[in-house]
């Protein structure tokens, strides 16, 4: 886990869930947000990508989003590394 990150930016998104019934996608979301806003190089690098990408905020859709290799390899770390799984 990184240890240097900006106290707001940690702020900003803190993983808050329920285990039983949760959401699996959301949980898995806000997890890999959490690292990516915690690292400032993969934050850098993913906003850089979406922002040289889009203009305007109604440019962002899913299919032109699926165009965003960085997106898609953090979209697809967090899917590997965050799937909340029942215990019980």
């Amino acid at each position: 886990m990184p240890t240097l990150f900006c106290t707001s930016r940690r702020n900003l998104v803190r993983p808050n869930f329920s285990v039983a019934g949760a959401d699996t996608t959301a949980v898995t979301l806000t997890f890999a947000l959490y690292f990516v806003i915690a690292d400032r190089k993969v934050w850098g690098k993913l906003s850089n990508e979406i922002r040289s990408k889009f203009k305007d905020k109604d440019e962002i859709t899913g299919p032109s989003t699926a165009m965003l290799p960085y997106l898609t390899a953090v979209i697809n770390e967090g899917d590997i590394l965050f799937v909340p799984l029942s215990l019980t």
